[in-house]
């Protein structure tokens, strides 16, 4: 977690309790999406109390699960930045396998140039999504994709590797697009368009390994 906090002279304190606890909420809610009580939401919330010292500010936020020592909080101008990271471990698997998400073209950004020629980027979401996300894929994809296009994306893994999410996965995808002979993990990236809509649309888990 990441939070960026700016500054407010006259009311610092609200502005930084307010602006605390609804950062924690809405990181809350990406674990917890279905959870639509919002009598019981208050009870989930994390309560921030910020004092005034005189020359310092003392901030004090419950982050369940989130060790002292993993804390890393920095002040600069008129910003202060926290920074939280739990770490679980996971031990590396061997993958050999598939799995399909289907994604929007919301912008193909053509005025972004990248360092390697055979890489690009497009901005995607999905259906029901709250927001877009940039993926990386092969500039030969890039070339088959239309915006307000629906696309099937194939992620085919192979190799030994940790996998932790479908961002771990997305981070693999290689900008030349083939899996190489070394046994760490590729991933394999296919596009194809579907007029599959809502509901019928493939959202399949990111596959396991063994």
């Amino acid at each position: 977690m990441r939070f960026l906090l700016k500054k407010a002279p006259d009311n610092f304190i609200k502005s930084v309790n307010d602006e605390i606890s609804s950062i924690l909420n809405r990181h809350f809610d990406n674990y917890y999406p279905d959870y639509g009580y919002e009598e019981d939401m208050d009870k989930l919330s994390m309560p921030v109390e910020v004092t005034d010292k005189d020359k310092e500010y003392d901030i004090r936020a419950e982050l369940p699960g989130v060790k002292k020592e993993d804390l890393d909080i920095d002040v600069e101008k008129n910003y202060i930045t926290i920074r939280a990271k739990k770490e679980e471990e996971k031990k590396e698997k061997y993958y050999d396998c598939s799995f399909t998400r289907t994604y929007r073209v919301v912008d193909l950004l053509d005025g972004y140039v990248a360092e390697v020629p055979e890489e690009s980027y497009v901005v995607l979401d999905a259906f029901q999504s709250h927001s877009a996300f940039t993926h990386g894929i092969s500039s030969e994809l890039k070339k088959k994709l239309e915006v307000n296009k629906y696309y099937e994306f194939t992620y085919t893994l192979k190799g030994v590797g940790i996998v932790n999410d479908i961002e771990d996965v997305r981070n693999r995808v290689s900008a030349f697009n083939y899996l190489r002979s070394d046994n760490s993990l590729k991933v394999l990236l296919e596009i194809k368009e579907t007029d599959k809509v809502g509901l019928g649309q493939l959202q399949e888990k990111v596959c396991e390994g063994k």
